[in-house]
């Protein structure tokens, strides 16, 4: 589920939209065996790669 973030690898992103017209959140995260870690959760019109950083 997700999709891969370009230039932080392992680090995945699901966009949540309570309608689909408009803005939503971008919840950024990571997989581990037993567990998920959220990374950040970014309303959509933030820029993500001023907000995240290299791993």
């Amino acid at each position: 589920m997700g999709k891969d973030v370009p230039d932080f690898p392992g680090l995945k992103y699901l966009v949540i939209k309570w309608c689909p017209r408009g803005y939503g959140h971008a919840v950024y995260y990571e997989i581990h065996e037993s567990a998920i870690r959220i990374i950040r959760v970014l309303h959509t019109a933030m820029n993500a790669s001023d907000h995240l950083k290299e791993p």
